[in-house]
């Protein structure tokens, strides 16, 4: 099978959609949304190559253009809306084994449709794969306790309503605090070892599959049009989120600030409250009022606020 080391980052982007004509390519933020997943993929620490999959010209020049490998074209009995992943993940493969006589020893499928990824969640969740022992793993979220098995309903034929299982509403679970967490599948990583895509029929799915664990607020939904505009206004609130805070901690420096980074919870000011704060001008105001900004940094603060659009001073001192 050749050598097998290192981690592939297959796209699959194919020109058709129904939902929403020519999605991948329809503009996203003022960018094309096959673009954001090729740059995310592009600023990971793991991928060792990132290789486009589509049937189609335009989305081959897009994703050439922001920096993936454009090797093929995809045949066109795996570019329906039918075709499942792990197939068309299993060309790729087979092509670089073919040509090249290079097999990677883990994958991670990269769906063009979450542009609110983020390159240190590729990075994760690859490495708990080999720390785990893992055949396969997956980005999840918590499912909003609305909607957790326990919560759902049945329309029965006389109008009456019952649990989803027949369950008699009064014998329901009622209190939100009393659910068990439920997760879903988030569309951000779906990653796994080569091994699978091997098998006949190809698999994403081994026995062990690893949960990667995400904020659901990266989970975007773009399955209608109507979706996009607020799409959209969710990614450009990270957008600034992120800017704000590298910024922040550009221009006062880690040590200086207390910041630390929490994959899972944004970003922490160590202060006596200990509490997670993800809004930018919340943590400036917390970290002043806890005398973590010091003194003396005039320059640095200017220049944070030329990087951040929309940044207003929110006053104070150390």
């Amino acid at each position: 099978m050749g050598t097998s080391v290192g981690c592939l980052a297959v796209i699959p982007a194919r020109g058709g959609s129904k939902a929403i004509p020519r999605k991948n390519s329809q503009l996203f933020l003022g960018k094309p949304l096959l673009v954001w997943t090729v740059e995310c993929a592009k600023r990971s620490q793991v991928c060792d190559r990132i290789i486009l999959s589509t049937d189609d010209d335009e989305m081959a020049s897009l994703g050439q253009e922001a920096g993936a490998e454009v090797l093929f074209r995809r045949p066109v009995d795996l570019a329906t809306d039918q075709a499942p992943t792990a197939p068309v993940v299993r060309h790729a493969l087979q092509w670089l084994k073919d040509r090249e006589g290079w097999t990677p020893s883990r994958v991670v499928v990269l769906e063009p449709t979450a542009p609110a990824r983020q390159p240190w969640q590729i990075d994760e969740s690859m490495t708990l794969l080999e720390q785990r022992g893992a055949d396969s793993v997956a980005s999840i979220s918590a499912v909003p306790h609305h909607y957790v098995p326990q919560k759902l309903l049945r329309l029965q034929p006389d109008h009456t309503i019952v649990g989803i299982s027949g369950t008699a509403i009064r014998d329901m679970i009622h209190r939100r605090q009393d659910l068990e967490p439920c997760y879903a599948f988030n569309g951000l990583i779906f990653g796994c070892t080569s091994e699978l895509i091997w098998h006949d029929p190809p698999t994403l799915w081994g026995q062990h599959v690893t949960a990667y664990v995400t904020d659901s607020k990266y989970q975007i939904d773009l399955d209608q049009p109507e979706d996009w505009a607020a799409a959209e206004s969710r990614c450009r609130q990270l957008l600034n989120e992120a800017t704000y805070l590298a910024a922040l901690q550009k221009a006062y420096g880690t040590t200086q600030v207390g910041l630390t980074q929490q994959y899972k919870t944004g970003w922490r000011c160590r202060c006596e409250e200990d509490h997670t704060l993800s809004c930018g001008p919340q943590l400036e105001d917390c970290l002043r009022r806890h005398g973590r900004i010091l003194q003396g940094c005039d320059q640095g603060e200017s220049e944070m606020k030329q990087q951040v659009p929309g940044h207003k001073d929110t006053g104070g001192g150390a």
